[in-house]
């Protein structure tokens, strides 16, 4: 390939990324500076540009090619927390966590090649579910054999990257592979039927709290709701959205919509703040796909909050046991 097609191939790829941009929306933002009490980043920092006003601003930059997406601009982006508190401040309604996934989206693909850790950790484990199975299995064994205890005494767990090392210092023992072959795939409703939901259970949220979601489940049925489990599910695609990642992100949410589609159930209803917050923005992910937005839409209004729908439901009996 010569110099010139080379370049202009990294040309093509840098209008492609850049049209992914929503200058409508970045527009709507009046640099108002409502949002800036809100940020944590911006508090904390007093830096203009560590402010959802200030990364809008950059965002404006690049889209329009007068500043570069280059790795000053991807720190910025990823130095915001996701907190969204912005988005209830601002009298614009500017959607800042949708854009800021782009401007993420954006900064990856300007770097090109991802590092293979990366790659294995988005392509090869997240998107698998049995995948995520077998790794939580593993960590059971090294919690009740003693070999995590051991691990910290010794500083063997140093050989971790830091974030994993955090991680699984914070994680309660996890149920056992046993636990999980005994999960029924309906559980039934006590007393009379008013509802069939399907629980949505997350990767990470079903590795390391099973029991929640088994807990979710069995408050659900005697509140009425034949609940299902619904095996074709994903991972529901937050993590890949928030770390640039978006086609990933978009894929999940087509086998998500597929499922639960094929499922037949009325509701479906999560328990999990960051994959809810996101299982209820898919139409917001297929803006340029109408037959797929439509899809989603059609999903995000099934969607519950487990306390929602239990708020929308008769109350339940207090019982000492």
């Amino acid at each position: 390939m010569s110099a010139d097609t080379s370049m202009a191939n990294r040309s093509s790829n840098l209008i492609q990324l850049l049209d992914k941009f929503d200058t409508e929306e970045i527009l709507n933002c009046m640099q108002c500076g409502f949002c800036l009490p809100a940020c944590p980043t911006y508090r904390q920092t007093g830096k203009e540009s560590a402010s959802p006003r200030g990364r809008i601003s950059l965002m404006k930059g690049v889209s329009e090619g007068r500043l570069e997406a280059d790795a000053e601009f991807e720190a910025n982006m990823y130095l915001c927390l996701g907190c969204r508190a912005c988005e209830t401040a601002c009298p614009a309604g500017v959607p800042y966590g949708s854009l800021v996934e782009t401007a993420r989206e954006v900064a990856e693909g300007v770097k090109g090649a991802a590092s293979p850790l990366r790659d294995f950790i988005f392509q090869e484990m997240f998107p698998h579910p049995k995948r995520l199975e077998l790794l939580g299995a593993g960590l059971w064994a090294a919690q009740v054999t003693g070999l995590q205890a051991l691990a910290d005494k010794t500083g063997l767990i140093n050989i971790l990257p830091r974030p994993m090392r955090e991680m699984q210092s914070a994680v309660d023992t996890i149920a056992s592979p046993w636990a999980r072959m005994q999960r029924e795939e309906v559980v039934r409703a006590e007393g009379v039927q008013t509802l069939k939901v399907g629980l949505f259970t997350g990767c990470i949220m079903d590795v390391m709290f099973f029991e929640t979601n088994q807990n979710t489940a069995q408050v659900l049925a005697k509140a009425g709701c034949e609940v299902v489990f619904v095996a074709e599910q994903a991972c529901c695609g937050a993590l890949h959205a928030h770390a640039g990642e978006k086609s990933g992100a978009v894929e999940l949410a087509k086998r998500n919509i597929e499922a639960f589609e094929a499922s037949g159930v009325d509701l479906i209803v999560n328990n999990a703040g960051g994959c809810g917050a996101a299982l209820k923005e898919y139409h917001h992910w297929f803006h340029d796909d109408p037959v797929w937005k439509e899809r989603a839409q059609a999903f995000v209004a099934k969607m519950r909050d487990a306390n929602e729908l239990l708020a929308e439901l008769p109350p339940l009996p207090l019982s000492r046991n």
